[in-house]
């Protein structure tokens, strides 16, 4: 029995010792898919270690606007050798902070409701930012901005642009639409406004146990990965295999 242990033990140290010799892939992520992926046999992360042969470390840097403040306060210097979770909505200030390289990956396998060819950002999910309301109060929800707008009763609840990405395409969304008249319009919507929370998760605890519904137009949200130039060769590696 002792020999047993004796045995296990050497293993243990030997598995150890392997794993310090792998090169190290840092990544950085956001707090929400770092919950879901943080655990060693997740298979998103084997599925990046098989591919680059190397270790890999998701650092959870809360959401997409705190990841882009970090990459700023930390430049050239950052650790991180790819990025995962700025979306669409940030890609441009990214792309301004030149810490990025092309990632070089095909896009003939990507399934997106629009055309995509950015040589740097490579989108891994998308989905649509649309209003969620309780059915069983509000029979009639608005089809439209503009029918929102007219009805100052409809009270909602939206994300700080500042820290949230889903405040942030709120923005977006409603500069798309109106362009130099979005200022007017989000004077208008100052009515119907409840609060402004910090992040989804906080606006969707104000739910009152119902099942939520989405109400129309909605807009397209595409979260996507970069690749820095820390470690290019393992960065490539890791993200073909996305």
């Amino acid at each position: 029995m002792k020999l047993r242990f004796v045995f296990l033990g050497i293993l243990f140290l030997a598995n150890i010792a392997l794993a310090a010799d792998l090169p190290k892939l840092i990544i950085y992520t956001t707090k929400s898919l770092h919950s879901s992926i943080r655990k060693s046999s997740h298979p998103f992360k084997k599925r990046f270690e098989s591919i680059c042969n190397c270790e890999v470390e998701f650092v959870p840097v809360g959401g997409s606007n705190v990841m882009l403040s970090r990459l700023i306060l930390e430049g050239k210097n950052s650790p991180a050798d790819l990025v995962i979770g700025l979306d669409n909505n940030l890609a441009e200030k990214a792309r301004e902070l030149d810490l990025f390289a092309p990632h070089n990956v095909r896009f003939d396998h990507l399934n997106l409701p629009i055309t995509w060819s950015d040589p740097y950002f490579l989108p891994y999910d998308y989905g649509y930012i649309s209003f969620i309301y309780n059915s069983k109060k509000l029979k009639n929800p608005p089809a439209s901005f503009k029918d929102l707008l007219d009805n100052p009763s409809i009270r909602i609840i939206i994300q700080d642009p500042r820290a949230s990405t889903v405040g942030l395409g709120l923005v977006s969304w409603i500069r798309l639409i109106y362009g130099d008249k979005a200022k007017e319009v989000w004077k208008k919507l100052k009515r119907n406004i409840v609060t402004v929370t910090k992040s989804y998760s906080n606006s969707y605890s104000y739910r009152c146990n119902y099942d939520p519904h989405h109400f129309p137009p909605r807009h397209e949200q595409l979260f996507c990965v970069r690749r820095t130039a820390g470690q290019p060769c393992l960065a490539r590696k890791a993200s073909w295999g996305v």
